[in-house]
């Protein structure tokens, strides 16, 4: 098995130059810094389906759509694995690294994908909006085709992306091939979120 090429997107609407690809997974870490208020992030997919349906992927604990944390063998194929620091309020005597992950089994039936990290935290007023990167906050996309991982996409966030949320990376769908593009975009409150295409009647009812 050979080992996957890492690419780093740091310009906005830069689009990867990659192999073709089936499946993706998305990667979010962050670290709870020892003395700090711990930070309650969470990783998020939204996007349309090839039908124009609005299709979403987020922890269930936010009570806002049924099964939305979704299950790999029904579409929308895609799948987050824990909601990771959820209810901790205690402040660590050191540091906590974080990590939640999103598996999109498949992209048969999607047409687009935004890959997004979401502050409960700071969208709660239980902290004060910061910059991502303050925390640690690294998001990455993995491409595998046929099962085998072929790339690993980082796109980096700058000093000042501080907001509720952010999004990271878009992912299209085409016959003639999958592209994957660094969609950055801070977002101040959920007004704003509502513009992420497949977030309404998903997370935003």
């Amino acid at each position: 098995m050979s080992t996957p090429q890492k690419l780093t997107l740091p310009v906005k609407g830069q689009v990867a130059k990659v192999k073709e690809f089936d499946s993706a997974k998305l990667t979010l870490s962050w670290i709870n810094k020892a003395g700090q208020k711990p930070s309650d992030m969470d990783a998020m997919i939204f996007g349309k389906a090839a039908n124009g349906k609005s299709v979403g992927c987020f922890s269930k604990l936010y009570g806002r759509m049924q099964n939305s944390q979704g299950r790999l063998d029904d579409f929308p194929y895609m799948q987050l694995d824990q909601d990771a620091a959820a209810g901790v309020t205690s402040i660590p005597s050191q540091d906590e690294p974080e990590e939640e992950n999103i598996t999109i089994a498949s992209l048969s039936g999607h047409k687009e994908l935004y890959a997004l990290i979401y502050n409960y935290s700071a969208a709660r007023g239980q902290l004060s909006p910061s910059p991502f990167k303050a925390w640690g906050v690294k998001a990455t996309l993995e491409l595998f085709k046929e099962g085998e991982s072929i790339q690993v996409i980082d796109v980096p966030l700058s000093d000042d992306d501080s907001g509720i949320a952010v999004q990271i990376a878009k992912i299209e769908v085409n016959e003639d091939g999958n592209k994957i593009s660094n969609a950055t975009r801070i977002f101040k409150s959920e007004t704003e979120l509502k513009e992420v295409p497949g977030i309404v009647g998903t997370f935003i009812q």
